[in-house]
């Protein structure tokens, strides 16, 4: 008798499916910073990752020329209990989406700070009166300080772009949280930041520039991360002939 795909996953699996629910897509690489994975190898995680694809929990996606993501599928999001928006389910993702995404699993599990996306619920549970909305927008804890401390996460999408333009909305993004009173415990005890990712160190030397030229200090800490490997998803290079 054939025992069903569901019935053979293991504590691990479900780890790394509730990981793929938090940051909506998942690199090995990512995968290997979770406690309860750490004691594999990369090749045991990508060997895992696909058999959970075979079984339909998870989707593997191209992220850029040959590296793989990973997606949950509907039947992985209902393993763990997820919600999954029936455009995730359905549709490609778009670039700036998956280039978003991938933004916060860098910025949140590939680096030496431990930090972690929020889900809608945490969010609205650690800042209270935050609706559905602005529970969906790109909030993270980081975890490796005293007291948590909440960020926002601006993604530039321009690669070689203007910096002005990801500059303004960086600006009017702490323009918001400042003039909104839900986040006044958290601005005065100096726990709240904005995050701008960009894919250039050039382009963020010339940003963190700008900010420290402004007349006035801005009420928010705005801290600048530089991911270069989004470089290949916002210009990815030309496919030969």
């Amino acid at each position: 008798m054939k025992v069903s795909a569901s019935k053979k996953l293991t504590a691990d699996d479900t780890a790394i499916l509730r990981h793929i629910a938090r940051y909506r897509l998942t690199v090995v690489e990512a995968l290997a910073r979770l406690p309860e994975c750490q004691r594999h190898t990369a090749a045991e995680l990508a060997a895992r990752l696909q058999r959970l694809d075979r079984a339909d929990f998870v989707a593997s996606t191209c992220l850029h020329t040959d590296r793989q993501c990973y997606e949950l599928t509907r039947k992985g999001a209902i393993r763990v209990g997820h919600s999954l928006a029936d455009r995730d389910s359905h549709a490609r993702l778009s670039e700036a989406t998956k280039i978003r995404r991938f933004a916060a699993l860098s910025f949140c599990c590939l680096t030496s700070v431990r930090r972690q996306r929020l889900t809608a619920a945490e969010l609205a549970d650690q800042v209270a009166g935050l609706n559905g909305s602005e529970a969906d927008t790109p909030y993270y804890v980081t975890r490796d300080e005293a007291a948590p401390r909440i960020g926002f996460l601006r993604v530039d999408l321009g690669g070689h772009g203007r910096w002005d333009r990801i500059l303004a909305k960086c600006q009017q993004d702490v323009r918001e949280h400042a003039d909104n009173p839900r986040w006044t415990p958290w601005i005065g005890s100096n726990r709240f930041e904005v995050t701008l990712v960009t894919a250039l160190p050039q382009k963020a030397e010339r940003l963190h520039r700008a900010l420290s030229q402004q007349e006035h200090a801005p009420p928010v800490s705005v801290r600048i991360a530089v991911i270069p490997e989004l470089l290949y998803l916002i210009a990815p290079p030309p496919t030969s002939p």
